[in-house]
């Protein structure tokens, strides 16, 4: 039998390919609609994308977490079928609820998100996609199945269906609302398509009897960790895509565009961070569930040392050779968003460090304890995203995402230390 690490290592491998696969793929994209739209277009086609990812992160329900944790729970005692179905309910439950939302502003309030009546119209094309994007019960399902690879191989054709869509449309001169409509078509169809796959996957599982009475305290479960991991994806969300529209709220749509180009660099520590929590999660979720807290969280930290070493590594190629990179790959006019991606390089990196820290935290202590931990670093964000602009500009943007990145890996890393000490009768 394969130890915890060396399961953690082949998934990682896996999804960490599939992530420098559309990584890849999305700056190609992103670097044809970049010279095919210009700044202040492509200003506007972020801050219809930003409006919908945050709504739709706001009100879904993050559950591929809770998946994997309840479904080790229940692994060989209670039906993974009726819990898959009852999460995907609720996955489109929300997603109905978000294009509805999303369809409401767009109509009624456009000047709020810094949009034109006319693109904000068009924008209804990504409210309606919104209605199939409740993916996160089968993304959960199937890398708890460990079938990574099928979840990995969805992500790089969309990537790949993206590219073809920017090249297309950058060889025939399309203009704005041509995005706005195609890019929308590429997300509904890889959504169906791990629907689907989900579906196949959990059929040829030799399902235990039903028994309702385990099946509807799992789900009860299910409900209650998806609701916390919910409520601290929203606080995400905000950060991750609220701070554009703050930087566009206060400095205008080409302010939106440099931040745009620079948290799309600084992402590529977030891929990082995001491959490996989705590597740990449901290996952490085992040991948790058996009660060997001590050895995931002796795990977690030799983990995390590796990752800091990945991490300053990356952020020292950003500070070297980060106005390179922009003007090479977006050109000479966004070589001014430097000192925002090394903000928001700076936050990322210490997150992506963190990421088994937080993850062995939220699945330990609890969604709702996690979520505490959140909305404290969130406060703190919250300050830095306003004052950051305001005080310094386009220099100042990126902030926020420091001072949240600061407070939660110190909570979270504190927590942990605490309650090894107490398995341990205070020596670690």
């Amino acid at each position: 039998m394969s130890s915890p690490l060396r399961v953690i290592l082949q998934n990682f491998s896996k999804v960490m390919c599939g992530q420098m696969a559309v990584t890849t793929l999305g700056f190609f994209a992103l670097a044809m609609n970049t010279r095919a739209l210009g700044i202040e277009d492509l200003g506007k086609l972020f801050l219809v994308q930003a409006t919908c990812e945050l709504v739709s992160k706001l009100i879904s329900f993050q559950n591929w977490q809770s998946f994997a944790k309840v479904g080790a729970d229940i692994e060989g005692r209670g039906s993974l079928k009726a819990l898959w179905l009852y999460g995907v309910g609720l996955d489109f439950a929300a997603a109905t609820l978000s294009a509805f939302v999303v369809a409401t502003l767009l109509i009624a309030a456009p000047s709020l998100l810094g949009l034109d009546p006319e693109t904000a119209k068009l924008g209804l094309y990504f409210a309606a996609a919104l209605v199939f994007s409740g993916r996160g019960t089968s993304i959960g399902a199937l890398r708890l199945l460990g079938a990574f690879g099928w979840a990995v191989s969805i992500d790089v054709l969309q990537a790949v269906l993206l590219l073809l869509n920017a090249f297309v449309l950058y060889r025939i001169g399309a203009d704005l609302p041509t995005y706005l409509i195609t890019i929308p078509v590429v997300s509904v169809l890889a959504s169906l398509l791990v629907l689907f796959i989900a579906w196949r996957k959990i059929e040829a599982q030799e399902d235990v009897a039903v028994n309702e009475r385990f099946d509807r305290v799992a789900r009860q479960k299910f409900l209650s960790f998806a609701f916390g991991v919910s409520a601290s994806s929203a606080l995400n969300a905000i950060r991750q895509r609220g701070e554009i529209l703050i930087v566009g709220a206060i400095l205008g749509p080409s302010a939106a565009a440099l931040f745009g180009v620079a948290y799309r660099l600084a992402a590529l520590l977030a891929r990082f961070a995001e491959a490996a929590r989705i590597s740990v999660y449901p290996e952490f979720s085992r040991l948790a569930s058996s009660g060997h807290f001590f050895e995931a969280a002796r795990l977690a930290f030799r983990i995390t040392k590796m990752a800091v070493l990945v991490s300053v590594f990356a952020f020292g190629i950003l500070v070297v050779f980060g106005v390179e990179i922009l003007s090479g790959l977006f050109g000479a006019e966004f070589s001014p968003a430097l000192p925002i991606l090394l903000l928001l390089a700076s936050g990322t990196a210490l997150y992506a460090s963190a990421f088994s820290l937080t993850s062995l935290t939220q699945i330990t202590f609890g969604s709702w304890r996690f979520f505490k931990f959140n909305l404290i670093a969130f406060a703190c964000f919250v300050l830095g995203a306003i004052l950051g602009p305001y005080a310094f500009g386009v220099n100042g943007a990126g902030a926020g995402a420091l001072a949240y990145s600061i407070i939660l890996v110190l909570l979270c890393g504190h927590s942990i230390l605490y309650k090894m000490r107490d398995e341990k009768g205070g020596i670690l």
